[in-house]
């Protein structure tokens, strides 16, 4: 290795990028079984402190300038929601009488099943 000089005043933020970069594979690569919490936090605090992105970290486009003054009054607006084509916008009716429909026809069945074993037990008991 040899040392380097830098003009501290100036600086080169590319440079000082490609560092944090290495830094940042370095760290990740002494990371063998699993992470630890410190291990985490040093390869954060590289990213945070060089604006890299790492698997800990990411970016958030934040605008300084307002969208709306801060006088302009707020409004209200209603949106219209669309449904495709043969959907109602309340469905919860058309379910409730669908569970009932299928539990009328489940227990028509038991009823059913339940007659014709009623049947064969008669059946069974005459040919004794």
């Amino acid at each position: 290795s040899f040392g380097l000089r830098f003009d501290s005043d100036g600086g080169n933020e590319a440079i000082a990028q490609l560092w944090g970069r290495g830094k940042i594979k370095q760290l990740m690569l002494k990371m063998t079984d699993e992470e630890t919490p410190e291990e985490v936090d040093a390869v954060t605090n590289v990213a945070l402190g060089y604006r890299l992105m790492s698997k800990y970290t990411a970016f958030v486009a934040v605008s300084d300038e307002p969208r709306v003054g801060p006088n302009t009054p707020s409004r209200q607006q209603a949106v219209k929601q669309y449904t495709p084509d043969g959907m109602v916008g309340v469905p919860e009716p058309s379910l409730i009488w669908g569970l009932l429909l299928l539990g009328w026809y489940m227990g028509w069945k038991q009823w059913m099943l339940w007659r014709k074993n009623k049947k064969l037990s008669e059946d069974k008991l005459r040919h004794i």
